[in-house]
């Protein structure tokens, strides 16, 4: 880079200016059809006369301007303005540190009220070929009271760290009272207490287009050589600021520039620009133009020789940061308590920038060149043509229902009755063909066909067709087929959404980034806020990973959010049946998944529906379960001893039966056996009684019976 040193043979703090103002005045010459092209697109985004109207024709205008801006409007809000986050960090190299840091710019963005920043932000961008935004630190203090009814003075002090950051106390109304224990005598305070809080944030300030004065050359703000951003300014609010009164009060409006002249075509709808606001208003509330530059300068050994430093400028290439009006370089007020002999001596308002803190982003940038188009560059042409021929068609229909008439001078009793042209008149003739009526022509055939082209031709320009703004009710009627009506709609906004995704990773990504490093540089607070479904103590300036790594959403709309959720709810179903992923997708990759889920479908905060494994609710629901498992166990336990113990006891008895049983056995055996004995004894007795009885039966011949 190369800085510009002017030599003008004047003082160097004239030489300073000097450079400042030609730098200003390079790109304003620079953009001078820039400025008029903006100044077009804003009398056609609020519908304000084209300059070709005729008397007595119809004065419509086309809204096609307005309806491409406001549709593309609609489905970035739609996209950006949800509850999901849209860019994120990752791949931190400490664990939860990419969430903390994503958090953090979420915070940054809420108070800076993004809603309202980018929605008027992407309004400059479609209308006036830019969105600029400067994100600075903001060193802000807020004080608040706290009473202390009687607690310790360690407790106090304990408090008083937990509150945040704290820069002064005021202890006035404190009282302390030192009270015994039975650990020794111990302080107690009582009272009232005021305290001063560090308050910064980084403040996004919109810059209107027409107020950013840039190098031509380059294409992004972090090219540049130098960019300077004009400001109206109270003077009260220039003196609150910190400048020197007595050099406030002599600054006014500066008209050399421009500026005001779009602003007034950004105004002409109602006409509420003026600039009466200079000379209306009290002392402290008139408005003065204010002009911070970024600029690269080489300073020499007198360049900086008539201004007070609080430094001293090195002999390099540096970037400086320089505050001036109207010919000279502002001065900061000396600090009340300075001694008097010091009060000539105040410091101007130069120094050390680190880098540009400008981020801006074109609809459709023009690669190697300082401006692109926007969304009203490419749709003038068709509002025009299109207001046109519809005012031919309102013109014709007008001459038909109430049609020229050829009368005869000197035939009409009241002629103003064919000029007021009444419905139901009568007019009042000295002759029947005195009043005839002339032929309108007919509206021709190809008028609609034209029209419905002009319709396509825009739609093409910026590419949003009716049916992605929903304002083609025809859909509904032939395209009913399953689905067919939503795929229609993704594709008639794919432009749209490349346009989405643009601004996603070249604007919002960088401008994130820069707002960690400044938090990471200035933010010395610790603030609760909510990181991976529960409230985290958040300390930017601990953040020890200087790699800022950022992704955009895959799914920036909320219907392509949707439809990625039901695609992550199947994947969650398959792993969630597979048997063999049981060991890899545990209950910390589901909660992981179904957060992403719940994101996709525009819920930020799961919290309310599960816990968090990491959280300790978490913890101690698993404590408890743990517990009462062991609880469980033991019983179990306990419950099968009793079991074994009983069992035991049953096989005892049992065997102890069994040998009953065994002995009893044994005993009738022995009894049996002993009756066999005897039955077989006296069987063989009367077997051998049978014998004796046949032999002597047969011996004396007749029956013998023994015994």
């Amino acid at each position: 880079m190369a800085g510009v040193v002017a030599n003008t043979g004047n003082t160097n703090k004239q030489s300073i200016i000097w450079t400042l103002e030609t730098q200003v005045n390079e790109s304003e010459t620079s953009s001078f059809e820039v400025g008029e092209q903006r100044e077009r697109n804003h009398r056609y985004w609020s519908l304000q006369a084209m300059g070709n109207e005729r008397k007595g024709r119809s004065h419509y205008i086309s809204p096609d301007v307005l309806d491409a801006v406001e549709g593309k409007k609609a489905l970035f809000s739609e996209a950006f303005l949800s509850a999901r986050d849209v860019v994120r960090f990752t791949d931190c190299y400490y664990p939860g540190e990419a969430e903390s840091k994503t958090a953090y710019v979420n915070r940054q963005f809420k108070r800076n009220q993004y809603e309202r920043l980018l929605r008027d932000g992407w309004h400059d961008a479609f209308v006036s070929k830019r969105m600029v935004i400067l994100a600075e630190w903001s060193p802000e203090t807020k004080e608040t009271k706290t009473t202390f009814e009687g607690v310790p003075m360690q407790v106090a002090q304990q408090q008083l760290k937990q509150m945040g950051e704290v820069l002064e106390v005021d202890d006035s109304q404190l009282q302390v009272q030192t009270m015994p224990s039975p650990q020794g005598p111990m302080q107690i305070v009582m009272g009232e207490i005021t305290v001063t809080l560090a308050d910064g944030y980084v403040k996004l300030t919109l810059v209107q287009p027409e107020r950013f004065f840039t190098d031509p050359d380059a294409t992004y703000p972090d090219q540049a050589q130098w960019c300077t951003l004009e400001e109206d300014i109270s003077r009260g609010m220039l003196i609150d600021m910190g400048y020197d009164r007595e050099q406030v009060e002599k600054l006014s409006i500066d008209y050399r520039f421009r500026s005001d002249e779009e602003d007034a075509a950004r105004k002409r709808h109602d006409s509420s620009w003026t600039r009466r606001r200079q000379h209306n208003r009290t002392q402290e509330q008139e408005a003065v133009s204010f002009f911070r530059t970024w600029t690269w300068l080489e300073a020499d050994d007198e360049m900086f020789a008539d201004l007070d430093l609080d430094f001293t400028p090195p002999d390099s290439l540096t970037l400086y940061e320089i505050h001036w009006s109207h010919g000279e370089v502002m001065k900061w007020a000396a600090e009340e308590g300075e001694p008097l002999e010091e009060k000539g001596k105040i410091h101007h308002a130069v120094s050390i920038a680190e880098e540009m803190p400008f981020f801006s982003w074109t609809e459709m940038p023009i690669s190697h060149a300082s401006n692109g188009l926007c969304t009203a560059d490419v749709t003038v042409h068709s509002q025009k043509t299109t207001s046109e021929l519809k005012r031919l068609v309102i013109d014709n229909q007008q001459m038909r229902n109430s049609s020229r008439t050829l009368a005869l001078s000197g035939a009409l009793k009241n002629p103003r009755d064919l000029l007021d042209n009444l419905i139901g008149a009568t007019i009042w003739t000295r002759d029947m063909n005195a009043v005839m009526p002339l032929p309108s022509p007919e509206l021709s055939p190809m008028t609609m066909d034209v029209l419905a082209m002009l319709k396509r031709d825009t739609e093409e320009r910026s590419g949003l067709t009716s049916l992605a703004k929903g304002m083609n009710t025809d859909a509904i009627k032939y395209q009913n087929a399953d689905n067919m009506i939503d795929r229609l709609t993704t594709a008639g906004q794919r432009r749209v959404a490349a346009e989405m995704r643009d601004f996603a990773n070249t604007f919002l990504i960088p401008l994130s980034q820069y707002i960690v490093h400044l938090g990471m540089r200035n933010d010395t607070g610790t603030e609760m806020m909510e990181s991976q479904g529960q409230q985290k103590p958040i300390t930017p300036s601990e953040w020890k990973d200087e790699k800022l790594r950022m992704d955009a959403a895959v799914a920036l709309t909320p219907d392509e959010g949707k439809q990625m959720a039901q695609s992550m709810m199947f994947m969650h179903q398959t792993l969630s049946t597979d048997a063999d992923m049981k060991g890899v997708y545990g209950t910390k990759q589901k909660h992981k998944m179904l957060d992403y889920m719940f994101e996709l479908m525009g819920v930020n905060d799961t919290s309310q529906f599960m816990l968090s494994p990491d959280s300790p609710e978490y913890a101690q629901l698993q404590q408890g379960m743990q517990q009462a498992q062991q609880k469980d166990q033991q019983k179990g336990e306990l419950m099968f001893g009793a079991q074994l113990e009983g069992q035991k006891a049953q096989t005892q008895a049992l065997q102890s039966q069994d040998k009953r049983e065994w002995a009893k056995f044994q005993w009738n055996q022995t009894d049996d056996m002993e009756d066999n004995m005897l039955n077989v004894d006296q069987l063989d007795w009367d077997i051998e009684r049978g014998r004796a009885e046949l032999k002597i039966e047969e011996e004396q011949e007749r029956n013998v019976s023994l015994g």
